[in-house]
């Protein structure tokens, strides 16, 4: 699989070169080819990358006139994708690396699923409607439990971006954008398959209001996780789990739009020790998330007061005799508004804006030690801790005669704590851009900026089950540098960015052995140097071909020892059919030379449509098309590992079912 994924490459270099060689279409009339051009876009319009971001400047802009390296997964773009949640749609569309520590992107206990970019994870930032919704007690965003239906659009933008968006966002931003009221329409879908899983959704949208309702299970798993030691091996199985998810949003009026969004998750693990079965045990989790926003928008001003709420709750079910039971439970919140405005004077576009964020985690965390022999004490961790952030921002563009593009921002950040022994942070990060458009069709842009990420309440204070604080953490800080191309050409559409990322105090867990326990510290430094692409190319006026990767050389280093930090190459080639009629596109996920000695990763997907009529279609989707069971999504295997573990793919997932959509109009 490694030398297909190398031989689509050099297809995408070839392609690619094309555009480099005006010879291979000189002969034509130029009127036959703006005809050809015409007919050609009206057939396929989801060849081309998507013109409009708002994430990268905070205004609707052209992505040709954006000096950042930006991608918008579209309705379009998730339907020819076919993953049923947020998380399923960034992995298959590529470009990014990803990381989930149970199948499915199930959480498992206080670890969750992530998406890094170009080889480094944990300093992403994940919006919704422009807003961030990171817990802040562990950094995690859930993604996974945000059904794909209940959004109008997802948008990535790599690189700095903490001058428009504050704390998080140093390796790239992840902006999914709610449907919003509009043109009266129903759609839905019900797949059922593989292992008792179902997958259904709907949306209701007229003028004034918009409504949605997902739902997903699927059946027990076993051996989903293995841990590798010699004195007392488990694997983990992945218990029956059910997702359930909610949305409404009203527009009372034009400027103002209200968004309520509800999601659930049941799900659970159990431990199997091979030679201790009475060490064996399970554990049940339920969790709650509540996302409410408001977006009041008028002319260039724009402000969005907001509320994200998660309440997890974790009970631990031991077969040990006499060992008691244990219950955890954690109600984290977030809350605060932004506000933003932009003026224009000539060729000057001034944008200026504020934003407050107020943090409060709030966990009861319960925990067993002793033994049967000896007897059992329950204790309790309890983690009670705020914090607010208030920060400024300005960026200024200059447009000279709509080909030089010259951009320059800053924001002021403090984050105050909750207690007198911490001190205030506070942070200036810059940012300079430059664009070049050298003609309709082709841009050069250059990018520097510095980003930060302030330490989660975990990583300050948790200090349980082998997990140590450290109050003394200081906020991770770095640079990214960016050279970029961008095209808009005839039958090619494409994106490619040289990037260097250096970051330090970056912050890592290591074991400690005076602590006995793992902590949270400042590492010396992170960096990672590559290029990264997104490539579509119209082959034929219905087959399309997508390429999307990075390759790169993420490393870390702490107290003089470097280690790889993420994955070196992702690749997502793609092939995609569509003649109005029939629908179908076949694609590999693919990760090389990955960090901590875990194997290459290698998936593939397929999926495809038919349209019975022209409001149903019966649809057909398949995940991990070469049933490879020893697919490793996440884990250490390193020989030189304090503990050796890992998690694996479930093997085949096949869904089949119906889909209607109707235009009420």
């Amino acid at each position: 699989m490694k030398r297909l994924a190398i031989l689509f490459l050099c297809l995408s270099v070839i392609m690619v070169g094309m555009v480099f060689c005006p010879q291979a279409w000189a002969a034509e009339d130029s009127a036959d080819k703006a005809k050809k051009q015409t007919e050609q876009d009206q057939k396929t319009p989801a060849t081309k990358l998507s013109d409009m971001s708002v994430t990268a400047s905070r205004i609707d802009k052209n992505r040709m006139e954006t000096a950042a390296f930006i991608d918008v997964v579209t309705q379009e773009d998730m339907e020819r994708l076919g993953g049923f949640d947020v998380y399923e749609i960034l992995k298959r569309n590529g470009g990014l690396n990803f990381s989930a520590h149970m199948p499915f992107g199930l959480r498992m206990e206080n670890l969750d699923s992530s998406i890094g970019f170009r080889g480094i994870k944990n300093c992403e930032l994940v919006l919704l409607d422009g807003l961030p919704i990171m817990d802040p007690g562990y950094g995690h965003y859930n993604i996974d439990m945000i059904p794909a239906t209940f959004l109008d659009r997802v948008e990535t933008v790599a690189g700095s971006s903490s001058v428009l968006y504050g704390s998080q966002a140093m390796t790239g931003v992840i902006n999914m954008q709610l449907r919003n009221p509009g043109s009266p329409m129903v759609t839905g879908q019900l797949l059922g398959g593989t292992d008792g899983s179902v997958q259904a959704s709907g949306v209701y949208r007229n003028e004034m209001v918009v409504l949605g309702a997902a739902y997903s299970r699927a059946d027990e798993y076993d051996g989903m996780r293995k841990y590798y030691s010699a004195t007392s091996p488990y694997s983990a199985n992945v218990l029956p789990w059910y997702k359930a998810a909610a949305m409404v949003g009203v527009q009372p009026w034009e400027p103002l739009t209200i968004n309520y969004m509800f999601n659930y998750l049941d799900s659970g693990w159990g431990r199997d020790y091979s030679k201790s079965p009475s060490s064996n045990y399970e554990v049940d989790e339920q969790s709650y998330k509540h996302y409410l926003l408001a977006t009041f928008k008028k002319g260039n001003f724009k402000a969005s007061p907001y509320f994200f709420y998660t309440n997890a709750k974790s009970d631990y079910n031991y077969a040990a005799t006499g060992k008691p039971n244990q219950h955890r439970e954690k109600k984290n919140y977030t809350t605060g508004f932004d506000v933003q405005n932009f003026n224009q004077f000539s060729n000057l576009r001034l944008l200026y804006g504020a934003t407050f964020i107020y943090e409060h985690q709030d966990e009861d965390n319960e925990s067993v030690s002793g033994s049967s022999s000896k007897g059992y004490t329950k204790s309790h961790e309890v983690l009670d801790h705020h914090r607010s952030q208030g920060s400024v921002f300005v960026q200024g563009e200059y447009d000279i005669n709509k080909t030089v593009f010259l951009t320059a921002g800053a924001r002021f950040t403090g984050l105050w704590p909750d207690s007198s022994d911490l001190d205030t942070m506070y942070e200036v990060v810059p940012q300079i851009q430059g664009l070049y458009r050298l003609n309709q069709e082709n841009s050069i842009y250059a990018n520097v900026g510095r980003a930060f990420r302030a330490p989660s309440f975990s990583e300050l204070y948790q200090d349980r089950d082998g997990w140590a604080p450290n109050p003394d953490l200081e906020p991770e800080r770095g640079w990214t540098y960016e050279v970029g191309w961008k095209t808009n050409y005839k039958f090619i559409s494409a994106s490619i960015g040289a990037f260097y990322m250096d970051f330090e105090d970056k912050i890592t867990t290591v074991w400690n052995d005076s602590l006995d326990g793992y902590q949270a510290i400042n590492a010396n430094t992170a960096t990672s140097i590559g290029v990264e692409w997104r490539i579509r190319v119209n082959l034929l006026d219905s087959l399309n071909f997508n390429f999307s990767g990075y390759a790169a050389d993420p490393e870390e280093e702490s107290s003089g020892v470097k280690t790889q930090a993420g994955p070196k190459y992702q690749l997502t080639p793609g092939l995609f059919y569509n003649d109005g009629k029939l629908d179908a596109g076949i694609y590999v996920e693919c990760l090389l030379e990955r960090e901590r000695g875990l194997p290459d990763y290698t998936n593939v997907h397929l999926n495809a449509g038919y349209m019975v009529t022209d409001w149903l279609k019966v649809k057909l989707q398949v995940d991990n098309l070469l049933d490879d069971k020893n697919q490793v999504i996440y884990g250490n295997m390193s020989p030189t590992a304090r503990t050796t573990y890992a998690s694996y793919e479930p093997g085949i997932w096949v869904l089949a079912g119906v889909e209607i959509y109707l235009d009420l109009l």
